[in-house]
């Protein structure tokens, strides 16, 4: 999140990126609703409590333009990073009740895992919408590293971290993903995660509609 903020500021700086307004508006925009995250997230970090009762303020959103919003200002944070990152939209009608903060955090939570415990040259992530008339599916894919068993079942426990030594130089609290979860239960969604050792890692959020 810092790293696109400061992307986004440094290319404010640019005098062939700001001569057209329309430059200038989405840059202002990143730099607005990473702020804004920013914020609410030190709020959260000073009292872990929140973590346990998420109240939700829900409206109605496309899932597919949040997407494109979410994945553009990620783009940012993996400008040193050799990250393909594609948004493939299966589904149409898309528009469902959510809260666009826990939403958000969800998948940047996800997606930071997928480039965390990756060993590849090239990461990928890949995000696809799909569905049928009761639900709405979103998939996160990566070609990172995997998970044993053992490590599936724990993933989303708070402070959970993986004795696995593939990755030992990978940090962290052992919040993302137990967040992850609390979000997903805090909107009635439901979560489904398949892994196998060295074949990556696909999260699959079911959100009924």
């Amino acid at each position: 999140m810092p790293t696109a903020i400061t992307v986004a500021n440094r290319s404010l700086q640019n005098d062939r990126i700001i001569d057209k307004k329309e430059n200038i508006y989405a840059l202002s925009a990143v730099i607005q609703r990473q702020t804004a995250r920013l914020q609410k997230l030190v709020a959260q970090v000073l009292d872990l409590t929140t973590l346990n009762e998420l109240a939700l303020q829900k409206e109605q959103y496309s899932v597919s333009s949040l997407l494109d919003e979410i994945l553009l200002d990620y783009r940012l944070n993996l400008a040193d990073k050799d990250v393909k990152l594609n948004l493939r939209k299966e589904v149409e009608e898309d528009t469902v009740e959510l809260d666009r903060f826990y939403f958000t955090t969800m998948l940047l939570n996800i997606m930071d895992n997928s480039v965390k415990y990756n060993s590849r040259k090239t990461k990928e992530i890949i995000v696809t919408t799909f569905g049928d008339k009761d639900n709405i599916r979103i998939s996160i894919q990566d070609n990172g590293i995997g998970m044993t068993e053992e490590t599936r079942k724990n993933i989303f426990k708070k402070f959970y971290r993986s004795n696995d030594n593939e990755m030992e130089e990978a940090t962290g609290l052992g919040l993302g993903l137990y967040y992850v979860k609390q979000s997903a239960d805090a909107h009635g969604w439901s979560l489904q995660v398949n892994s196998k050792q060295g074949e990556g890692t696909t999260f699959i959020i079911t959100i009924p509609v």
